[in-house]
């Protein structure tokens, strides 16, 4: 994940993420490309950080690992959506919301 946006004063939340595929076919080589999920009218934005005692004490250690998501799904609510993106432990973040626009290589 490389970018987490509230947008028209809150009413949207914009979840950007540089997906990172490695082909496997021939030569390797890695193809980088940019996928936004919006999300509007939230009604929920819940992150639960999961940081460990390591990193509260030596945030100058942190690194982009740290926004590596193994896991995003989104699910259709009673009247709405529901967007999880899920870390490896216990960091993630939910988002409840009226709707979903998915935008590849923004």
């Amino acid at each position: 994940m490389t970018r987490i946006e509230f947008a028209h004063h809150g009413y949207s939340v914009h979840l950007t993420f540089s997906m990172v595929i490695d082909g496997k076919t021939g030569r390797p080589r890695q193809v980088s490309r940019a996928v936004r999920i919006e999300l509007d009218g939230v009604q929920l934005f819940m992150l639960h950080g999961g940081l460990n005692i390591y990193m509260l004490e030596h945030p100058e250690n942190i690194d982009w690992g740290l926004s590596e998501v193994a896991h995003v799904s989104i699910a259709e609510l009673q009247g709405g959506i529901q967007c999880d993106v899920k870390w490896e432990g216990d960091r993630s973040i939910s988002v409840e919301c009226r709707g979903v626009v998915l935008q590849d290589d923004c």
